[in-house]
């Protein structure tokens, strides 16, 4: 892990250029993980890197209320 960084309900960290994430997930989508579950993930997802970032290698990840925002090795 290089990387980690909690908001109000969540934890997102970036592990091999990757981010996963967990915690409350009160709506569909919400980590980019493709998954509708609702409710709490007690364990890492993978966050689906395809379209913009999908070329991108991630260094840093930062979690606010209701965001998360992603830092690329090329800025």
């Amino acid at each position: 892990v290089t990387s980690i960084d909690t908001g109000i309900d969540s934890t997102c960290v970036v592990a091999e250029g990757d981010i996963y994430c967990w915690g409350e997930n009160n709506s569909s989508y919400m980590y980019g993980t493709g998954s509708t579950f609702s409710g709490a993930v007690t364990e890492p997802l993978a966050v689906d890197m395809s379209g913009p970032i999908g070329s991108k290698t991630i260094i840093q990840v930062t979690n606010g209320a209701a965001h998360t925002c992603a830092l690329a090795d090329d800025g």
